[in-house]
């Protein structure tokens, strides 16, 4: 491969990068469960009732991070 070949296929990336950014994103079923008991928590009314499977990890990022935005609210939950 030639010393500059790489160039090309690195700003196509970047390119296809950047241009994903501007796509909107949606959270899948469990980080949006997982975001949803992180902001429980905060208020003290956790229920795992409907959810995915318990994650701690998660759950506890989530929990430190709510004070600071808006978590999911359409979808029923609390």
């Amino acid at each position: 491969m030639r010393p500059g070949g790489i160039v090309a296929p690195l700003a196509g990336c970047v390119v296809l990068a950047s241009a994903s950014l501007a796509l909107p994103a949606m959270l899948g079923y469990d980080p949006w469960a997982w975001q949803v008991w992180g902001r429980e928590i905060t208020r003290g009314e956790l229920s795992t009732d409907g959810g995915p499977s318990w994650k701690p990890l998660p759950v506890l990022g989530t929990t430190l991070l709510a004070p600071f935005g808006h978590g999911p609210r359409s979808c029923g939950w609390s």
